[in-house]
């Protein structure tokens, strides 16, 4: 399940390391009623995702800052 950018570039990885195939397999076979998150999906690759991959870049999180000032003014800069 991709719900932000830190988990597209998490995925990414994964198939970067494993394959698509082997990531949609994992898709396939997670127990019961987990969720397709990246992490799960790690796990069950056993494989660890690098803070590397999921820290947001710092470009991103001053883009992002700049926006949620621009929506609520009232913060304060």
């Amino acid at each position: 399940m991709v719900l932000n950018p830190r988990d597209e570039r998490a995925i990414a990885w994964m198939i970067e390391q494993v394959g698509f195939a082997a990531v949609q397999e994992a898709c396939g076979r997670l127990a019961g009623g987990r969720r397709l998150y990246p992490t799960n999906l790690a796990k069950a690759l056993g494989l660890t995702i690098p803070d590397s991959v999921v820290a947001t870049p710092a470009s991103a999180a001053l883009e992002r800052i700049r926006e949620l000032r621009c929506q609520f003014p009232w913060l304060g800069q």
